[in-house]
């Protein structure tokens, strides 16, 4: 179980490594110090956007599919049931804690760094 979630978060930093870092390059890779805080500001500001965009959809879309696999379970025998009450039950919680980090994550964010104020910076 925990080997799993392990995987999911080094899986979930590996992507938004990747996302920030094309974000970057696709502004430019050279530039005083100046221009490279304000590319990363500006990546950050994009990856924050893109986060905002697809996570409302997203929750509905894992809430359903939860919704889905619970009352799958139930036609189902009584091992597979088991398992798809779990199933879905792991999506409902996994996805209260990713609506929880969203929320609390451009706060923290801001109190850390003041210059990474998200909320401010990215309207």
């Amino acid at each position: 179980m925990y080997r799993k979630t392990l995987m999911a978060v080094f899986l979930l930093l590996l992507v938004g490594s990747a996302l920030v870092s094309g974000a970057v390059a696709r502004r430019g890779s050279t530039g005083a110090s100046g221009e490279a805080a304000q590319r990363i500001s500006s990546a950050l500001c994009d990856l924050y956007d893109l986060v905002k965009s697809i996570f409302g959809p997203l929750i509905v879309a894992i809430v359903v599919l939860a919704a889905v696999i619970y009352a799958g379970g139930h036609v189902l025998g009584q091992e597979m049931g088991a398992r798809a009450k779990s199933w879905a039950l792991n999506l409902i919680v996994y996805t209260i804690i990713g609506v929880i980090l969203f929320i609390i994550l451009p706060y923290l964010l801001g109190k850390l760094v003041p210059s990474l104020d998200l909320e401010k910076t990215c309207g």
